[in-house]
């Protein structure tokens, strides 16, 4: 295995390390949703256990994890691993953990969240966050994410809970990654 390789699976533990330790992670024991549409009442959305500075911190590590052009990105590392190991202990955990996230991934929200007449799958949610809300990388989907209006608060409750999901799942394969790195600890000294 070229030492690139394992470098680039010894960063992806690391990056996976942050984020198990975020203090978003740590801090946040239980996050609720709730909505009072009652009659005469505007309509309240109200969230708690939820702190937006420490999510935010925990998302500018997982999206080392989770874009797809970054060389530490989940699916990257699993084919790495998988290719490389010997180990069908590992093989099989690395392989429940890429069926999972990719699960998640695909599948569409609990709640059934259309735009523009398309039901949105959690991957879609989670584009549209990161790019659009959190990073500003994508004008597009800044500008709908605005357009959804009361729709925003489903919307970005289904891209928390599910990038949680992810996180945790990331945070498993890196437990994978760390037996994997010990067969070849000896050829990666950085």
């Amino acid at each position: 295995m070229k030492i690139e390789e394992l470098k680039k699976i010894k960063k992806y533990i690391e990056i996976a390390e942050k984020v198990k330790n975020s203090n978003f992670l740590k801090d946040t024991r239980a996050i609720s949703f709730k909505m009072d549409v009652s009659i005469d009442k505007p309509v309240r959305f109200e969230s708690n256990g939820f702190d937006e500075d420490m999510f935010r911190s925990a998302l500018m590590d997982f999206r080392k994890i989770y874009m797809k052009k970054d060389s530490t990105n989940f699916f990257r590392i699993y084919n790495l691993i998988y290719k490389n190991s010997n180990d069908t202990e590992i093989k099989r955990n690395i392989e429940k953990c890429r069926e999972i996230y990719k699960k998640i991934l695909s599948r569409p929200t609990s709640i059934g969240i259309y735009i523009n007449k398309e039901l949105q799958n959690v991957e879609e949610i989670i584009d549209d966050w990161l790019y659009g809300y959190y990073f500003h990388e994508d004008d597009e989907r800044d500008e709908k994410m605005k357009s959804i209006k009361l729709g925003q608060l489903f919307h970005k409750a289904s891209f928390v809970t599910s990038v949680i999901e992810l996180m945790k799942i990331s945070i498993t394969m890196s437990e994978n990654a760390k037996i994997f790195m010990l067969e070849h600890e000896t050829n990666i000294q950085a």
